[in-house]
């Protein structure tokens, strides 16, 4: 019997075009699908940084506690995303420090394996946030294409089934602007955020442009800059962006063991209210979670 992690109340908000929407992913047409594009990802798997963003060595991320809600997380919300995407041309790499506990370490691998795209690497605890990330970014690109594409998953957010194949799609619309400005912005605005505790998760479907979550940065390859040069919400401002809201792409999670729970009451909720279990079964198909709506009109997530 699998264990139920958390009854999910729901307070959500949508819009009536993703309400009208059935997810159906569309074969990969390969031959029309440009192949001179290679997308790398990262995911900072509580990576202990000694200096700019991300969580310091003393900020307490290596707390075992901490770091088995991070895993159950993962592995309810990101792995899915990763083991079911529609089109497996990306790699993405789980950044870990050297000092990752073996339980947790062991958990990682299992719980990856079955999924050749991804791939964990280990440096040393202590090194600069946007340095260390750098230069694992740039270790794994491919030198036989002509354009990048990275993008950034926390291990407690997750993305639609077709990420991968949506970004090589509008990637053909933004190929001549990468030709004529050198690099330029995918950005995936809708998306729900996820109010998580350890009795419940509170939804709200949001459009948040900028958000690392939905964001792929495209450069022409080879380049010595990477994602990390850059930040997320004033890339536009110099580049070419185009924003895609259509459905959503994203879920992006609050909560205590992150550092973005205390902006949740600034986000709008988007558009009018909808069923519980229409919802569960839309959310389950597009991002291959396991959840189910319960009789009080909340959520389960196994």
């Amino acid at each position: 019997m699998k264990r139920r992690v958390a009854q999910c109340k729901l307070e959500l908000r949508h819009v009536a075009r993703w309400t009208d929407f059935d997810p159906v992913f569309p074969e990969v047409d390969f031959d029309v699908a440009s192949d001179s594009l290679h997308l790398v990802g990262l995911c900072r798997f509580s990576y202990p940084t000694g200096d700019g963003s991300g969580f310091a060595v003393k900020s307490g991320v290596g707390d075992l506690d901490r770091l088995r809600t991070r895993m159950t997380l993962f592995k309810k919300l990101w792995v899915p995303a990763m083991l079911g995407q529609t089109d497996k041309r990306f790699t993405i790499i789980v950044l870990i420090g050297s000092s990752l506990p073996d339980e947790i370490r062991t958990a990682l691998v299992d719980a990856v394996s079955d999924c050749p795209q991804i791939v964990i690497h280990e440096e040393a605890d202590g090194q600069i946030h946007n340095e260390v990330c750098n230069k694992v970014l740039r270790l794994y690109r491919r030198s036989d294409v002509d354009f990048i594409g990275e993008f950034g998953l926390d291990d407690d957010d997750t993305v639609s089934l077709d990420f991968i194949a949506e970004v090589h799609r509008h990637f053909r619309a933004l190929q001549p602007l990468v030709l004529e400005a050198g690099r330029a912005e995918l950005d995936f605005s809708r998306g729900y955020a996820a109010r998580i505790s350890e009795s419940s998760c509170v939804l709200k479907e949001v459009v948040a442009p900028h958000w690392n979550c939905g964001q792929v940065i495209f450069q022409k390859s080879p380049s010595r800059l990477s994602l990390f040069h850059f930040h997320h919400y004033r890339f536009w401002k110099k580049h070419p962006c185009l924003l895609a809201t259509r459905r959503p792409m994203f879920i992006r999670s609050f909560h205590a063991n992150n550092d973005s729970g205390d902006r949740w009451e600034r986000f709008k909720a988007e558009g009018g209210r909808m069923d519980p279990r229409e919802l569960a079964a839309l959310v389950t198909k597009s991002f291959g979670i396991s959840i189910c709506a319960d009789a009080d009109g909340g959520f389960q997530i196994f």
